[in-house]
């Protein structure tokens, strides 16, 4: 049954990267490189930074800084939990979470990918979070990747449409 959990898991994480991929790359993308526009180098930073504060949020446990990136629509997708869907399911989410005096959250984009047309990107990482299993009561280490799309709002601002971290050897 938990091999099949962690199947069910990587198949969510593979298809998530695959979607984020195929909208991210309809006219190349851009990785930031020599090759991308001005524009869509500056959001590769603007991204980055986002993500340097938003690890920052989670570490302080700053819940509206922490829910402050999603889109009012935003799936969160964390390994052995339910969907949490929009920013009133993630925030109630992460209230529990942050309940935890154990839980450490810090993660940080190894790429991040802008489209052609930069309305859309999508960032993968590695994470690293501590927590108490509320089970077995025991602190829990767990390091994975992530996959993280963004859909760019009207106002400018980068918004995550869709989170998903997957536990294991992080991705290289």
């Amino acid at each position: 049954m938990e091999r099949l959990k962690h199947t069910v898991i990587r198949v969510a994480f593979v298809a998530a990267a695959v979607a984020a991929f195929a909208a991210c790359s309809q006219g190349g993308g851009s990785n930031g490189s020599a090759s991308a526009t001005t524009d869509n180098g500056q959001f590769v930073n603007d991204i980055k930074a986002q993500e340097a504060q938003w690890s920052k949020d989670y570490s302080a446990k700053a819940l509206e800084g922490a829910v402050g990136p999603y889109s009012h629509d935003a799936k969160l997708m964390l390994p052995g939990q339910a969907v949490m869907k929009g920013s009133d399911g993630i925030r109630a989410g992460l209230t529990d979470a942050f309940k935890d005096d154990k839980f450490k959250l810090s993660f940080a984009p190894d790429q991040v990918v802008v489209s052609d047309s930069g309305d859309m990107a999508y960032s993968v990482g590695k994470f690293d979070q501590t927590a108490t299993d509320p089970k077995t009561h025991a602190e829990v280490h767990v390091t994975g990747s992530y996959v993280t799309v963004y859909k760019r709002a009207s106002n400018g601002a980068w918004k995550a449409i869709a989170d998903i971290a997957t536990p294991g050897p992080a991705a290289s």
